[in-house]
């Protein structure tokens, strides 16, 4: 059904166009790729005999199938890699049957949208190299536009919360809470890890106040940071933080070994990482002084090109909206700051097995990175829970995020 809806995007979103087999990989591997059920029938109603074995040979019936858009799905090969990809990098189905033969996911990715609301929002994955490489390297600060559009409203969305009909909801606070974030990520007074404290510091008080069940204060605390932030009341308390590289590497150490990457794009990124790093089992004055000497070249890079990690963040945090009324917010602060810090890690380790950092390492690095991360829902619970029952005491905590952060 079409129909007139409030929309949102952000400013790269109708600029992106594939670029087909001139990319520098393609979306066709390393991820589960869906098949909804008016293609399924598409497929087996293909009257060459040939050719409709074929396609029945690499997708098969979704037995964990949630709605008509995952009815189905693509059978990839040993490598991860679809079996309809040519070795021209190009999709047998859409050059043997037409692009009306694609399935839901291929027509639209690496487009997202989610329903905030009565708002229909719609962003783009950073899991593809040509968006990552269009949405980060502009220095002008992100920017978003709200429309009235008709759109297909029968289009699968992921549905963050619906109208709010209780004046005690607490998703009455979304929109301010959303754009507070966005406003410290892009506030170009501080340094990036000093607007990640910020907001650190105002999402430990806001949890506070939510699990006592007393909203009454939300807006006033996000209004003193504000004033705060814009006032540089701030930074003397950042100047008396210590750096705590060893604490980094140990927090970073658990986050490594949560899972480790065995395939993909991300595999490359990984093993060029541990080489340059050198990382040694017990050897923490080493491990520590070449970590050091990585992220000093991270921060060489960022001195020039901040807005970089500033647009990914952002992108970030306009792409994965939650409900705050079904999620601990400090976690998903934690979230943000794991995020950042993983992919202050890897490139640490590449600047050391380069000798240096550049607009192509960091995009093959975002890309993979978050190819590896938004297509696998359970790594993050994995990962917090491994932070949260480390020992005797749980990492997930304001001074801990503050030692991942400080450099």
């Amino acid at each position: 059904m079409y129909k007139s809806c409030i929309t949102l995007k952000h400013d790269k979103y109708d600029k992106f166009k594939c670029i087909g087999s001139e990319c520098r990989d393609n979306c066709c591997h390393g991820w589960s790729i869906n098949i909804d059920k008016n293609t399924y029938k598409k497929y087996r109603g293909i009257k060459d005999k040939a050719l409709l074995k074929y396609v029945k040979s690499g997708v098969e019936i979704n037995k964990n199938s949630k709605h008509k858009y995952d009815y189905a799905i693509i059978k990839n090969d040993k490598n991860g890699k679809c079996p309809f990809v040519k070795q021209d990098g190009l999709c047998s189905i859409y050059s043997s049957l037409g692009e009306d033969y694609l399935s839901y996911t291929c027509t639209t990715y690496p487009r997202i949208m989610n329903k905030v609301g009565g708002v229909r929002e719609f962003s783009t994955a950073l899991s593809c190299p040509e968006v990552a490489r269009l949405l980060l390297f502009d220095e002008k600060k992100l920017e978003f536009y709200e429309s009235e559009e008709v759109i297909n409203t029968d289009n699968p969305v992921n549905i963050i919360y619906n109208e709010i009909k209780d004046e005690k909801d607490l998703n009455n606070y979304f929109w301010t809470l959303r754009i507070f974030t966005i406003e410290v990520i892009q506030n170009r007074d501080y340094e990036l890890w000093e607007r990640l404290l910020i907001l650190g510091l105002t999402y430990g008080k806001l949890d506070k106040v939510i699990k006592s069940n007393d909203y009454s204060t939300l807006e006033t605390i996000i209004e003193t940071s504000r004033n705060d932030m814009m006032d540089l009341n701030f930074k003397p308390y950042f100047k008396e933080i210590p750096v705590k590289y060893n604490v980094q590497l140990e927090i970073l150490n658990i986050i490594a070994k949560v899972r480790y990457v065995t395939k993909g794009p991300l595999k490359d990124i990984y093993d060029k990482f541990l080489e340059g790093i050198d990382y040694k089992e017990g050897e923490e004055e080493r491990n520590v002084a070449n970590y050091i000497k990585g992220c000093n070249g991270f921060i060489e890079y960022l001195k020039e090109k901040s807005y970089v990690i500033e647009n990914y963040l952002v992108h970030y945090v306009y792409s994965n909206p939650f409900n705050l009324n079904s999620n601990d917010i400090f976690k998903k602060y934690c979230n943000i700051v794991i995020h950042y810090s993983m992919i202050k890690l890897y490139l640490s380790g590449l600047f050391l097995y380069y000798g240096y950092i550049d607009d192509e390492i960091i995009i093959d690095t975002i890309y993979a990175f978050t190819r590896e991360m938004d297509h696998n829902d359970d790594f993050m619970n994995e990962l917090l829970k491994a932070l949260e029952k480390n020992g005797t005491e749980s990492y997930i905590t304001l001074a801990y995020m503050c030692a991942l952060l400080k450099n």
